[in-house]
């Protein structure tokens, strides 16, 4: 004799009456108006957020090693236009006159460039490069008739700390005009590294 089919458990009886309607299912299509609206404004504004936040760091990115550069020239060429004045010993003026033309054209390439591409840079990142410490230790050389000496070793020091930043966006950055800038800023520097107020 066959099986015969079990009845099902009373409990589950619900689930077998034809006469109860069937749930609704969720259907964003059938939203009211301003529902859709609230919902399509709050898409666009976080892929506004989020393109913001990609194309910035995009940008962050590419003038990350380009800060370091620009603040370590713009921080020599400060205490060269506070001690050009000063400085009266005729192989120091000529060094310092060369170091800031030659800082000033790369700036104005490297600035151009990056305006070019729609980046900005952080003025108060290039203002973290600037060191009052020198200032004074500048002007109490120039006080004990030592300003050539102090300003040479100054000069010596900041250069190289450029030189290593050069190298590092030199590194970092992908941009063949950038790098073409950054190689020639390089060579300058080193050529003024071994000039003989420097050389050591």
């Amino acid at each position: 004799m066959p099986p015969q089919p079990q009845s099902p458990n009373p409990s589950y009886d619900f689930i077998l009456k034809s006469g109860q309607t069937k749930s609704r299912s969720f259907n964003p299509l059938n939203l009211s108006g301003p529902v859709k609206i609230i919902g399509a404004v709050l898409i666009v504004i976080i892929l506004i957020i989020v393109l913001g936040t990609a194309l910035g760091g995009k940008n962050s990115g590419k003038a990350g090693g380009l800060t370091g550069v620009l603040g370590r020239a713009q921080e020599i060429n400060r205490i060269n236009t506070l001690e050009q004045p000063v400085i009266t010993d005729p192989t120091t003026l000529d060094l310092l006159v060369t170091v800031q033309s030659a800082l000033s054209s790369e700036q104005t390439q490297l600035t151009n460039i990056l305006n070019q591409q729609k980046i900005k840079l952080d003025s108060k990142q290039l203002a973290a490069y600037q060191n009052n410490g020198t200032d004074q230790l500048l002007q109490s050389a120039a006080q004990n008739n030592n300003l050539p000496a102090a300003y040479d070793t100054y000069l010596r020091g900041a250069l190289a700390d450029y030189a290593n930043s050069l190298v590092q966006a030199y590194q970092t950055n992908n941009s063949s005009s950038v790098k073409s800038i950054l190689q020639s800023a390089y060579s300058s520097t080193k050529t003024l590294l071994a000039s003989p107020p420097l050389k050591q």
